[in-house]
């Protein structure tokens, strides 16, 4: 996992070998929307990302996000579940529609830890409680989007990404282009 991780820093980081000045096209921005959890509902959230794009056609980028809980109910236990952390790291593959729009696809990896808060009400036989459950894991990570360039230098947009099996997201974002 942490050669993974320093790869992808790594390779952010030699971009500019690889590409001309004037090809390297560095971002900072910010996303929020909702991450979804499979059984569990939605809830809101957002990231921090940092990249480049190299040329019209390709680029890469890393983002650090989290969300806040979001409630879920069985027969018998009630529940919340939350993002501690999200962190992706992503190549990515873009397509310029006219010289405001591009249209992008994302894919890479993401390591993110989750954390689950079951509550049992209690029976007869059994007691009532709080049980919370934290797990890391690491997957696989595709999605796509769109976006819209207002000035030289700012960009809004909106995607929707599956960051690994049991959470996916949507966002509208914000970035800034240096």
């Amino acid at each position: 996992m942490k050669g993974v991780i320093t790869a992808a820093i790594f390779t952010l980081l030699a971009l500019p070998s690889v590409a001309s000045a004037a090809d390297l096209k560095p971002y900072a921005g910010i996303g929020i929307g909702g991450y979804t959890f499979t059984g569990a509902g939605t809830s809101f959230g957002g990231f921090g990302q940092v990249g480049a794009d190299i040329g019209d056609y390709f680029g890469a980028e890393l983002r650090l996000g989290t969300s806040s809980k979001a409630s879920y109910s069985t027969a018998s236990f009630n529940g919340e579940v939350k993002l501690d952390y999200i962190f992706s790291y992503l190549g990515k593959v873009q397509a310029p529609i006219n010289e405001s729009w591009h249209v992008y696809a994302l894919l890479g990896g993401t390591t993110a830890q989750l954390t689950d808060t079951i509550k049992t009400p209690g029976w007869i036989f059994l007691a009532s409680g709080t049980n919370t459950l934290s797990s890391k894991s690491t997957s696989f990570t595709a999605g796509g989007g769109l976006d819209f360039q207002v000035q030289d230098n700012l960009s809004v947009g909106a995607e929707y990404m599956r960051y690994y099996k049991d959470v996916s997201g949507f966002s509208a974002n914000l970035k800034f282009l240096f």
